[in-house]
């Protein structure tokens, strides 16, 4: 059925140092290989399918889709996902495109962004390597580029999941999906206070207006 092997690489002549401890260091990946037989079974289940938010100022929006393997053999799922706000399909993401396997009886956890939007949000790089905060969490900053403007997420999405992977006769699905909501409100909010500001000097100058109006019509009439 299934090996999982460790390649080691060493220089063949080590350097002696003396008056050193004695420990050599090695790089090494692992391989995975398969050998069909009768015996084998490939059988992969959708055990979630979310979003780290359900409310997004804006984009990145980061998927997780935890796949569990209950079978003997590694697989490598595959496929896509569409995103929709309504009924219309405004972006697609591969799901797996790196060809990453689920090892037998065990779970793995896939992440796929999107961010295909305006504006976004990206990592704060400083000479190449991103900076972090205090805990070690990249620091971001809003990217405003003005060609993508026509991308604009705003609203109710709908993220729909559909994978397959081969259960050694078949392609089998895997399908799930999940709701979520971009919403600029810091945006919205300061539009709002000014509105509210606006309207609410509007209101006092129509109210002072109308006072003094009626203050000048009583005195007419008091005249009379």
């Amino acid at each position: 059925l299934g090996y999982y092997m460790a390649v080691t690489f060493s220089p063949a002549n080590q350097p002696d140092v003396p008056d050193a401890t004695d420990l050599k260091g090695s790089a090494a990946t692992l391989v995975l290989l398969n050998v069909v037989t009768p015996n084998q079974n490939r059988e992969l289940s959708l055990v979630s399918f979310e979003t780290e938010h359900g409310l997004h100022e804006y984009l990145p929006v980061n998927f997780k889709i935890k796949i569990k393997n209950s079978g003997n053999i590694y697989v490598a799922p595959s496929g896509n996902i569409f995103i929709q706000n309504g009924d219309k399909v405004v972006s697609t993401l591969d799901f797996n495109a790196a060809g990453g396997s689920v090892l037998p009886k065990s779970n793995r956890i896939f992440t796929e962004t999107w961010k295909d939007g305006f504006p976004l949000y990206i990592d704060r790089v400083v000479d190449g390597k991103p900076v972090p905060d205090n805990k070690g969490i990249p620091k971001q900053s809003l990217k405003w580029d003005v060609s993508t403007a026509s991308k604009f997420r705003f609203g109710h999405f709908t993220a729909k999941l559909l994978a397959v992977y081969d259960d050694g006769k078949q392609d089998v699905p895997l399908e799930a999906t999940v709701d979520f909501w971009v919403i600029p409100w810091k945006i919205m909010l300061a539009i709002f206070a000014v509105l509210l500001v606006v309207g609410f000097g509007i209101f006092s100058a129509v109210r002072a207006a109308s006072r003094k109006a009626r203050a000048g019509l009583k005195r007419r009439h008091e005249k009379k």
